[in-house]
């Protein structure tokens, strides 16, 4: 779970907190594009535009 200072520091566009959500969100949301996507390739595009 990401923390709400979390959100609000992304929302001032702070690289720390964008780095800590991404770490935080990444395995995740891979895991979810890797379900719905064949190919590592288009998976990579997929994660790029997500975040």
């Amino acid at each position: 779970m990401v923390s709400p200072e979390i959100i609000l520091a992304c929302l001032r566009n702070e690289q720390k907190a964008q780095k800590a959500l991404y770490e935080a969100s990444a395995p995740y949301v891979y895991t979810i594009v890797r379900h719905y996507i064949q190919g590592e390739h288009d998976r990579k595009d997929a994660m790029q535009e997500i975040f």
